[in-house]
């Protein structure tokens, strides 16, 4: 099966920190805590909803068609996003279910 792989950079001398976390929250989702940690929420991110895995940093391997819609999430952010086509292996397919 084919895969898609997404190596994205984010300009860190380009973006203020508050916007990095911005886009690190809505890509990727977080935990949200109320009450001084009694009660714990999580907030849903774009990935969340896209079968994928992170083998690194800045990388996402998703399955083939789903790649655009991260992509362009990723661009408004960054202009740097290199995608290729890859060949998932089994291991691969397992950790994208």
């Amino acid at each position: 099966m084919r895969g898609i792989i997404i190596v994205y950079d984010i300009d860190t001398k380009k973006l203020k920190r508050s916007e990095v976390a911005k886009f690190h929250r809505k890509l990727y989702g977080y935990t949200d805590n109320s009450q001084f940690g009694k009660y714990k929420y999580h907030r849903e991110g774009l990935l969340d909803k896209i079968p994928h895995f992170i083998p690194s940093r800045s990388v996402i391997v998703t399955k083939k068609g789903y790649e655009k819609e991260i992509v362009k999430f990723i661009k408004r952010f960054t202009s740097k996003v290199f995608v290729r086509e890859i060949k998932l292996e089994k291991e691969d397919l397992r950790r994208l279910k």
